[in-house]
């Protein structure tokens, strides 16, 4: 059975991901970078989730020591507000992220994505979203910021207010944020297109 290992100061948030995971994996909390290290060391981990923000060692401190001790894959969790730590944090090697709050079915594919490539031997599905790859930390932040408004207007079903309460923001300024990053929703019904600089 893999081992999961949650990374969180906050209580509720460590509770939250082992109540949905334990049974199929082996998870192990931690309440601190300091705890989580030492965890590292101490026995194989598959996959860590990692909070971006904690009391002590901050998160991209704790990214580069699994790194060095571990082939642990690594998720970020983040809120919107930290969005370039966690651009940081993938530029760093982490493998996806996700973003406070989540649901359980984010959560479980994010971990069928990355765990069962492993333990099949092969390399992380690549048909599936995978965190940017660029060398620009602006390019990769731009990135990141579409991939989260997209993923906003994918669980509001495109609906634009709902998606802006999701993102916590106004909807105007999702509606800029989505002009200004090219995501165009098609008139009337159905899934939206993306504006490239290109069909401007």
């Amino acid at each position: 059975m893999e081992t999961i290992l949650i990374v969180d100061d906050e209580r509720g948030t460590r509770e939250s991901v082992r109540m949905i995971l334990e049974g199929s994996y082996n998870v192990r909390l931690t309440s601190s970078g300091r705890e989580a290290i030492k965890a590292i060391g101490e026995e194989e981990i598959d996959l860590v989730f990692l909070d971006i923000l904690m009391p002590g060692l901050d998160g991209l401190t704790i990214l580069r020591e699994i790194k060095k001790k571990s082939r642990a894959e690594v998720v970020i969790l983040t809120a919107v507000k930290n969005i370039r730590m966690a651009v940081e944090a993938m530029t760093l090697g982490a493998a996806d992220y996700l973003v406070k709050p989540f649901d359980a079915d984010e959560l479980r594919l994010v971990v069928e994505r990355i765990v069962r490539p492993r333990t099949e031997g092969g390399e992380l599905d690549q048909a599936l979203p995978t965190p940017p790859r660029t060398h620009s930390l602006e390019a990769a932040e731009h990135d990141l910021k579409r991939r989260l408004i997209l993923d906003a207007l994918e669980k509001s079903r495109w609906n634009q207010t709902k998606a802006a309460q999701r993102l916590k923001i106004s909807r105007r300024k999702l509606k800029y944020r989505m002009d200004f990053l090219g995501i165009s929703p098609k008139k009337g019904k159905g899934r939206p297109r993306m504006v490239t600089m290109a069909s401007k």
